[in-house]
């Protein structure tokens, strides 16, 4: 659209992150972004050292077909997921509760259908999840279809999709990658917009749980770009 001259504007102050937050974003979009006054006395996220987490790993993603079964990662045409991604996103969840945050203050994103599907049904064993509309029919149209909760509902959690997720934000963003392969293929991950969404919507703190290694040595040059 800028090409085809349309009116634009390009962000020039932000008053949603943490500097430790969007020093990130001014090194790969928008260098020179400008932090409001007020983002300075976000506070520190309880239980935490740091603001930025990255929890780093090695256990590869597989694939899920619309019935929900795992299949292997050679599979074709089926959305990524990645289990022990989803057993950390349920410790960290549980982990910030017992820190004193309320679930409306996290938000959990993934990049891929499937791995929204199975971090909802693993929070739904003690919590109630909250997804948006559009996820909803994006699962429909998959033909992926999420359980009701067999305990008792406590309190909502939201989970999202990175592409549904643009315009929204929350203390603390708990990010779940997905990609983990010996063939360093990130997919999603290489695209700047989804990029920047992903790393933008946090005020507070952001823990990112991901495969470091297929992520540096992406076999996409913009990916591996984007992860340095």
């Amino acid at each position: 659209m800028i090409l085809a001259k349309f009116p634009f504007s390009i962000l020039g102050k932000q008053h949603r992150m943490h500097p430790d937050i969007s020093v990130i974003i001014k090194e790969i979009i928008y260098p020179r972004l400008m932090d409001a006054p007020s983002v300075f006395n976000h506070p520190l996220v309880k239980g935490l050292q740091d603001r930025l987490v990255f929890i780093d790993h090695r256990n590869l993603e597989t694939k899920q077909n619309d019935k929900g079964s795992i299949q292997s990662a050679e599979s074709d045409g089926l959305s990524k997921v990645n289990q022990f991604e989803v057993d950390m996103i349920v410790k960290i969840v549980h982990y910030l509760i017992q820190q004193g945050y309320n679930v409306k203050q996290m938000v959990v994103l993934t990049p891929y259908l499937g791995q929204l599907m199975l971090i909802s049904k693993a929070l739904k064993k003690n919590f109630t999840v909250e997804l948006d509309e559009m996820d909803v029919q994006d699962l429909s149209t998959a033909g992926m279809k999420t359980e009701e909760s067999d305990t008792t509902p406590k309190t909502g959690v939201r989970v999202a999709t990175v592409d549904n997720y643009q315009g929204e934000e929350a203390d603390i963003v708990i990010a779940s990658l997905v990609r983990s392969n010996q063939e360093k293929s990130i997919g999603f991950l290489q695209e700047q917009e989804r990029v920047n969404v992903l790393l933008s919507r946090a005020r507070h703190g952001m823990i990112i749980v991901g495969n470091l290694n297929t992520l540096t040595e992406a076999k996409s040059l913009k990916g591996t770009q984007l992860r340095r």
